[in-house]
């Protein structure tokens, strides 16, 4: 499944399933890794219990530009 073809699903929150093969891993590879380490996967998750959802809006960002810049105000932008 290709970028353009997960964001066209009709849905909000994609699950591991909905985007396995464009990250050329598994399904359960995913849910380990949002359960146990999410701030490595780079993109935003929400874990309950044993579910996984994946806001598609956060997904496709960060597949497109990468995690965004927050500035606290204590350091200037560049």
């Amino acid at each position: 499944m290709t970028l353009d073809q997960i964001e066209k699903l009709d849905k909000d929150m994609l699950v591991p399933a909905d985007i396995y093969e464009y990250l050329d891993t598994d399904p359960n590879t995913l849910r380990w890794q949002a359960q146990n380490e999410p701030e490595k996967l780079g993109f935003p998750v929400i874990v309950t219990k044993s579910r996984v959802k994946i806001p598609k809006e956060g997904f496709v960002f960060y597949c497109r530009f990468g995690r965004p810049i927050i500035f606290t105000g204590k350091e200037a932008p560049a």
